[in-house]
């Protein structure tokens, strides 16, 4: 971004990957035609739209700048909060984001409970199914299905009916809102967990990491200069109605160009409510061979702009 001072900004803008109307294509391209010079995506709670824009821009195209708008909420009340110019892969970033749509997602399930308690409106599951699907359902996408279905006449109408909707996540007990294998293999993982947290694989990392740092400061104290020693533990979420699979990413960082990332994985079949290791999976070296294969062509073409 070479440009000292910016005279066409606008730095608050959503795609469809919230609940904003444009890809990011035709987004770019509003852009182009506003003439404006500067201007940043800030989706609700993702920014996989970012990566979109960014493979799009062209020479000569506005400066671009990487956002988000997290929804946040402490005792005295709910926020939207901005945030520019982040690296959207660091772990602790991915982890801020997964939770936040999953929030989301709570908050959505919550809707159609209050609409059919208040309204009478109801959904099938294939219309529920699919607005859970997108990538950030928001009251937007609930207003277009009532619109649809005749429940109101104009958007402000449907907006409106959301007045009174506490806007929280599901009120269920946990053992109303979890199925028993649900809660067999919580247990399960949060056991795991703990014997992994407290074995020699992670105190070793830790310990490297920690001599590591104290190393650099005598060898380089400009790299640790004002920065401390920091660890973070981030979880990918990978299922399927019998399994799960959960990464854990371990980043520690000690000074220096490059922090330190050790991956590990729990994998739990919910059918024999039982951990499976790696080697079980690839036991059928051709079907193993072939469902990586398949798995690296379908996140390949997620993140293809389409």
């Amino acid at each position: 971004m070479k440009q000292a001072a910016f005279h066409s900004p606008d730095l608050h803008m959503h795609s469809v990957y919230s609940d904003g109307t444009d890809t990011p294509r035709a987004l770019l391209q509003r852009v182009r035609a506003a003439g404006l010079d500067i201007f940043a995506l800030t989706d609700h709670d993702t920014a996989q739209g970012c990566a979109a824009v960014r493979a799009l821009l062209e020479p000569g195209d506005a400066a671009f700048v990487e956002g988000i708008e997290f929804s946040c909420q402490d005792g005295e009340g709910k926020y939207h909060v901005l945030g520019y110019g982040f690296d959207a892969e660091k772990p602790s970033i991915r982890a801020a984001a997964d939770f936040a749509h999953h929030t989301r997602i709570l908050k959505m399930l919550n809707r159609f409970g209050y609409l059919a308690r208040r309204f009478g409106f109801t959904f099938t599951e294939e219309e529920r199914s699919q607005l859970l699907a997108l990538k950030n359902p928001g009251k937007p996408h609930f207003v277009d299905m009532m619109l649809k279905k005749g429940y109101v006449k104009t958007k402000m109408e449907g907006f409106e009916a959301f007045s009174g909707c506490p806007d929280t996540e599901p009120t269920l007990s946990p053992e109303e809102e979890l199925p028993e294998r649900a809660k067999s293999a919580l247990t399960a993982f949060n056991e795991n967990f703990r014997y992994w947290r407290d074995g020699q694989d992670a105190q070793e990392v830790e310990s490297w990491a920690r001599e590591d740092y104290a190393a650099m400061k005598d060898i380089l104290p400009i790299w640790t200069e004002n920065r401390g020693y920091s660890t973070e533990l981030a979880c990918e979420l990978y299922e399927t109605e019998s399994f799960v699979s959960v990464r854990g990413m371990y980043y520690s960082f000690t000074g220096g160009a490059h922090p330190n990332t050790m991956y590990t994985a729990w994998n739990f079949d919910l059918e024999s409510g039982s951990f499976v290791e790696p080697g079980f999976l690839a036991a059928d070296t051709q079907a193993f061979q072939e469902a990586v294969a398949e798995e690296i062509i379908r996140q390949a073409l997620k993140k293809m702009v389409r």
